[in-house]
């Protein structure tokens, strides 16, 4: 058996994905463009030029709608970027507050308590997946905490045309049990902080649209139980996952490219959130990997998604894992 401090953050996040991708053998939501589809379009566009349609005027009309989209986005981040200095304050106060939580608890356990605590304030490692890449990384506690800075930009040009596509940043910790002859049942609350922007957009078009983008992101506790090879995992729990941002989207489908909402949408991020597994046995001198992620998904055609962590300070916090043994 190989030695567990051997298995990274992004092997056991591979392996995952894997597993993941066969249980939803058969089942994917992948969307292919048809040719009877883009016939359709070409057999109307002939029909209308000959009904007399102006095309080009109506194609000036589409690209000022456009324009103006892009103009309500970029007030959008204007707006976003002035408030971003007191949204930093905001998340190094209560970061702060969470820290000197942690140390409450880790203070108060008692050589004799029924429950002893450890507290991981430094993450073992800080990975992305391939989709994403990190502006700069920081590993250990306050002030600075562990912190992750990286821009994340998806496109139809990016991935499949109408694929579901998943990316993550992931912060990992690496604990032992420290009793040679014992199991140790472990209670682990972890802590992610997001401060991000999010922007979704959709293309129209003259004569037929089917352009649409979507953007959720979830925040998980992932357990590794790096005794087995290959690592296994424990049972899920409900407080392992939350949902950060349920749906961020927007479509311009319909005739014409006039969808039913509009063809772009934002929103600034900035929310914390508390993750927690209970009675998880791990074995004598056995070792586990808790792994904090935050998932970006995305499903588009014809549109793109920007999420900005990394500008005026935005970023994705992972203050610490405090662990109760008993």
């Amino acid at each position: 058996m190989r030695k567990t401090t051997e298995v990274g953050l992004a092997e056991l996040r591979d392996a995952r994905h894997k597993l993941s991708s066969l249980r939803r053998a058969g089942s994917s939501a992948d969307v292919e463009k048809t040719t009877s589809h883009q016939a359709i379009n070409t057999l109307l566009e002939a029909n209308f030029t000959k009904a007399g349609f102006e095309l080009d005027k109506f194609a000036a009309l589409i690209e000022q709608d456009n324009a103006e989209a892009r103009q309500r986005v970029a007030n959008f981040i204007a707006e976003a970027d002035r408030q971003a200095p007191a949204v930093l304050n905001a998340l190094h106060v209560s970061v702060g507050a969470l820290n000197d939580r942690l140390d409450h608890f880790e203070t108060l356990a008692l050589p004799d308590a029924p429950a002893q605590h450890f507290l991981l304030d430094t993450a073992t490692e800080i990975s992305a997946t391939s989709g994403i890449t990190l502006d700069s990384t920081h590993i250990g506690p306050i002030p600075e905490n562990n912190s992750a800075r990286f821009i994340y930009d998806a496109s139809v040009g990016d991935i499949k045309f109408g694929h579901a596509n998943v990316e993550q940043v992931s912060f990992g910790f690496l604990w032992q049990n420290p009793r040679r002859k014992r199991n140790a049942i472990v209670s682990i609350q972890g802590f992610i902080v997001l401060n991000g922007l999010c922007l979704v957009h959709s293309n129209g078009a003259i004569i037929l649209s089917g352009g649409f983008s979507h953007l959720c992101i979830d925040v998980d506790l992932f357990i590794h139980e790096l005794w087995n090879d290959p690592p296994t995992s424990p049972i899920q729990q409900s407080g392992q996952s939350q949902t950060a941002l349920p749906d961020l989207s927007c479509d311009s489908i319909g005739a014409f490219g006039i969808g039913n909402g509009d063809n772009d949408d934002s929103q600034s991020l900035f929310r914390g959130f508390d993750l927690e597994y209970n009675q998880f046995v791990v074995p004598p001198r056995g070792t586990a990997m808790f792994e904090f992620s935050c998932s970006f998904h995305t499903f588009m055609s014809d549109g793109s998604t920007h999420s900005d962590f990394s500008s005026e300070g935005r970023q994705l916090v992972c203050p610490g894992v405090l662990i109760a043994v008993s």
